[in-house]
């Protein structure tokens, strides 16, 4: 994991045309309405979906395609919840609920991490009981979930903050780490 966005599958320079990449985020957008599962039967849109909106200006993307932004953050969130599966959670033995807001967008959604079952929940909405709410430039955020920003180096250049324990929001590095790599490829 790097501070700076790494690039996944495709080369995000700042001349890169984004169209291409907007028109397909709102084709996925348009199949989440119309699938249920979606990304249970394809696991490979999760990746499509987190690559996408890390190609992208999402704040932009989101302001000026609201219904489409929804389904794709349901697409994301339903997605990180089905991976979590898999996710490693041995560093957290107790229940977690961590929200992330977008400060640039309406981006937001939560996960519920219960360390004791080993299971993590989602939702598309801020978690009114969050333990630790992180928010920051939507595109940072996005890089977080998906392992391209480092959580402490992040934290420590200021391009997120941290509301409540900031020990407990840095016993969920393993868990967004493990999370990360369970993005299909």
């Amino acid at each position: 994991m790097t501070d700076e966005p790494a690039g996944r599958s495709a080369d995000r320079s700042s001349t890169q045309d984004h169209e291409p990449m907007e028109t397909r985020l709102l084709d996925l957008a348009e199949k989440g309405r119309r699938t249920d599962g979606l990304v249970r039967e394809h696991p490979e849109v999760l990746t499509a979906v987190v690559d996408g909106l890390l190609q992208i200006d999402t704040a932009a993307f989101v302001a000026e395609h609201p219904e489409a932004a929804d389904q794709l953050l349901e697409l994301l969130w339903d997605g990180l919840r089905i991976a979590a599966v898999e996710a490693d959670l041995d560093g957290v033995t107790d229940h977690v609920t961590v929200s992330f807001a977008a400060d640039d967008c309406s981006l937001v959604g939560h996960l519920d991490i219960d360390g004791e079952a080993g299971t993590i929940a989602s939702g598309t909405d801020r978690a009114t009981d969050s333990d630790v709410t992180i928010s920051g430039p939507a595109d940072v955020l996005v890089g977080l979930l998906a392992g391209d920003v480092d959580p402490k180096l992040g934290f420590m250049r200021g391009r997120f903050t941290i509301d409540g324990s900031t020990e407990t929001a840095m016993a969920l590095v393993p868990v967004l780490d493990s999370l990360s790599k369970q993005l299909p490829v």
